[in-house]
């Protein structure tokens, strides 16, 4: 996952000026249903680390339907 260079850039400065990094914003997604095919790219991105690279902490929940 490519993060935007406009927030890439701003962490590389925040980390260079005081030594630290943005804390992650939390992000907590239900799926509408049950996990099937469609929500893949979802999961992938989750357990391929790309959500904590572009600076989210992510929590991903099974729906219910309507």
């Amino acid at each position: 996952m490519r993060l935007p260079f406009r927030m890439l850039s701003s962490n590389i400065v925040r980390l260079l000026r005081t030594g630290t990094m943005p804390a992650p914003t939390s992000v907590r997604f239900r799926n509408d249903w049950k996990w099937e095919g469609p929500a893949a790219p979802l999961l992938m991105a989750l357990d391929r680390g790309w959500y904590a690279e572009a600076g989210l902490d992510v929590a991903v929940d099974t729906g219910m339907g309507s």
